[in-house]
């Protein structure tokens, strides 16, 4: 059922002293990555002078196009660039896997992202944004270390009202509109940060962005009590971190619940497929005989498998899926051949890969 979350998380959200009544509203914005309307975009910003955004991208996003547009209205303060890994991992389904931890994937991949977007877009983003806002404590100490200067997490509870850092990062709490959560004037109004998630929406000419659509039908004079502003401004508002992320005993997705091992039967065999390869290159590398050129190869043909996509229930309505996606199926046999090591039998099956 699709719900209005994000009033009721504020409280929550303003953990760091940033009053309710006068924080600003940071929206941060998930476009989907195949999104290219950013003439529309263009035009909201001019229609509404007093909107400030947070834009998250996928290094592949940082278009030329993308670059004249956001790059034209970041110069001018009115949106800040955060940076995405390829793909919206859920980092605690890949590398915080019981059976196969990688936190090194999670710093590397996000030092990765936030290097190619600032060579496309010619400056540096901001923040790093993960998949769902979902994060393990055995991912805040690397994250920590990846330059971003903010990580948006979900709505976490630090004792003495507090946000909580790790090395150079503070984890900004945020609720989340736009995927299971209707949008509308209270969702873009909410005082604190809010991430707008079409990550896994498709785009067209024909599909706008609901984000778009709706901040441009608001009604005129519509606008939060403190201002629409960007997600360093609103750690600037709220004031230095004074819990260590240490201290923080549970790390929620933006939707507010714990990620654990998938609950949907296929989403769940994804995942445990995903273990299996990430355990056999770990076997590998540990091996003694392990040459860095194919484990680099190898490494790379993984993180190519842990895109989010492959590891989502089916949206409601939709028919359930037979088996493995066929390209995760593809992606993780590719990670075998490169080791050289035998596959799981149930990767052949429904057809096997090309």
């Amino acid at each position: 059922m699709r719900r209005v979350l994000a009033a009721a998380a504020a409280a929550a959200l303003l953990a760091a002293g940033a009053r309710a009544q006068t924080a600003p509203t940071a929206l941060v914005w998930l476009p989907s990555p195949d999104f290219q309307q950013w003439s529309v975009f263009d035009a909201l910003l001019r229609a509404r002078p007093e909107l400030r955004l947070t834009v998250a991208l996928t290094p592949e996003m940082a278009t030329p196009l993308a670059k004249d547009v956001l790059g034209a209205w970041a110069a001018a303060g009115r949106v800040e660039i955060a940076a995405r890994i390829p793909g919206d991992p859920i980092l605690p389904y890949v590398d915080a896997h019981p059976g196969s931890p990688r936190p090194s994937d999670a710093l590397d991949r996000c030092a990765a992202a936030r290097r190619e977007i600032a060579r496309r877009m010619g400056s540096e983003p901001t923040g790093l944004v993960p998949g769902d806002g979902a994060l393990d404590p055995s991912l805040i100490q690397p994250l920590g270390a990846c330059g971003a200067p903010w990580i948006l997490a979900g709505p976490y509870v630090v004792a003495g009202s507090s946000w909580a850092s790790a090395g150079s990062a503070v984890f900004v709490p945020a609720g989340v509109a736009g995927r299971d959560v209707l949008l509308g004037p209270a969702a873009l109004t909410a005082p604190g940060a809010t991430a707008v998630d079409e990550s896994s929406l498709p785009s067209s000419d024909d599909a706008p962005s609901p984000f778009l659509t709706e901040l441009s039908s608001l009604p005129p004079g519509t606008r939060p009590d403190g201002g629409w502003d960007t997600v360093s401004q609103l750690l600037a508002a709220a004031g230095p971190a004074s819990a260590a992320a240490s201290a923080v005993s549970s790390w929620p997705a933006w939707n507010g619940a714990v990620v654990g091992a998938p609950a949907d039967p296929a989403a769940r065999e994804a995942w445990e497929a995903y273990g299996a390869a990430s355990l056999a290159l770990r076997g590998y590398e540990n091996s003694g005989a392990a040459s860095l050129g194919v484990l680099g190869a190898a490494t790379n043909l993984l993180r190519r498998a842990q895109d989010a996509r492959f590891y989502r229930a089916p949206p409601p309505g939709a028919a359930p899926g037979a088996g493995l996606d066929p390209e995760l199926r593809t992606r993780l046999l590719a990670v075998y051949k490169r080791i050289r090591a035998p596959a799981p039998d149930s990767l052949y099956a429904s057809g096997g890969a090309a």
